[in-house]
This record gives C-alpha cells, sequence and structure tokens, in this order.
C-alpha cells in the first residue's frame, strides 16, 4: 500500500515575496526623499568647513607674508 504525501502549494509563498517586495519599495521611495534631502544638508555643511578654513588659511598666511603675524 503506497501512501502519497500531498505538497502545499507554492502559492502562498509567492503572494507573501509580491507582497513583501511591493512593501520594500514603497518604504524605500518613502525613505529616499529624507535621506537625499539629508545628505545635502551634511554636503553643504562640509563645504561650508572647507571654505570656512580656507579662508582662514589664506589670512594666516596674508598675515604671514606681511610679517604680521605677533604684532
Amino acid at each position: 500500500m503506497k501512501t502519497q504525501i500531498s505538497r502545499p502549494s507554492d502559492s502562498g509563498f509567492l503572494i507573501g515575496l509580491a507582497t513583501g517586495t511591493m512593501a520594500g519599495l514603497w518604504t524605500a521611495l518613502w525613505l529616499v526623499p529624507h535621506v537625499v534631502s539629508d545628505l545635502r544638508r551634511r554636503r553643504d555643511d562640509v563645504a561650508d568647513s572647507v571654505v570656512r578654513g580656507a579662508q582662514e588659511v589664506e589670512r594666516i598666511a596674508s598675515a604671514a607674508k606681511t610679517g604680521a603675524i605677533g604684532e
């Protein structure tokens, strides 16, 4: 006597896969604008810091050239 073992269908897996994919897609699309704006803000902050540092170096170099340091 042979017994047959029935296998569950894979439709539940495919539905879960599709649902998870859509949830991940919508989450990514919702988060990306926030991340991009944060990265732009950080980039601008770093650029401002570099400009201030360069201006300070230029001021010190100019003062050293004219001999104004320590006076």
